[in-house]
């Protein structure tokens, strides 16, 4: 049964409004780097042709920090 103040469930609702907005700003980044791609695609396809190995280690460390930052703070909070 629910007790109103019960420190259990509001624990629960500050970890969830902190996933949430992990996630939600998770997408908000990779949206606005996808449109950005979209409007420079020949500069960025360009940048991507001069320095490959750059653009790879860029790309690793964003997907990091997009995909994967969210996640492990999810399972840390939960454990």
């Amino acid at each position: 049964m629910y007790v109103e103040g019960s420190s259990a469930l509001e624990t629960e609702k500050k970890q969830l409004k902190v996933v949430l907005g992990l996630f939600g700003g998770s997408y908000l980044v990779r949206c606005a780097f996808d449109v950005l791609v979209g409007f420079y695609l020949i500069e960025v396809t360009g940048f991507c042709g001069d320095y490959p190995g750059f653009f790879e280690l860029s790309q690793s460390l964003y997907f990091f920090l997009s995909d994967v930052l969210p996640i492990m703070a999810l399972y840390r909070m939960h454990h």
